[in-house]
């Protein structure tokens, strides 16, 4: 599907790589976030910001993060700094500057990071 398909992926001479599939996961990331499906979104056609990782984008560079998230998350009280530190990760994975772009290593560990603090809260309610 193009929506998950990097730029670089698009161009005629273009050629996946691990840093392809970065951005696929970056696009699920935000889909996840923001309630939105991407391959609907490049449907409406919306100049500018023709994709999601893009209106995400000016979304967040105009400091209204609070409007990219899902409504059907918000709800969750104590995770919206984590959902903006997952939403972080999402568009780090959608640079389209294929060397600014984060490899799958970071992800993960960023991922990790974001997850650990709840893991150790959890494990110590449980003692």
């Amino acid at each position: 599907m193009v929506a998950y398909k990097a730029p670089e992926g698009i161009a005629p001479q273009g050629k996946p790589s691990k840093k392809s599939d970065v951005w696929s996961l970056g696009i699920l990331i935000l889909e996840i976030l923001t309630g939105k499906f991407s391959a609907n979104y490049l449907r409406q056609g919306r100049q500018g910001n023709a994709d999601l990782a893009g209106w995400v984008q000016s979304v967040v560079t105009e400091e209204r993060t609070g409007e990219v998230f899902d409504k059907d998350i918000m709800g969750a009280r104590g995770c919206e700094a984590d959902m903006v530190k997952l939403l972080q990760v999402g568009l780090a994975c959608c640079d389209a500057d294929v060397d600014r772009r984060w490899d799958l290593k970071m992800v993960i560990a960023r991922i990790d990071e974001i997850r650990e603090p709840a893991a150790a809260a959890s494990d110590s309610s449980s003692s």
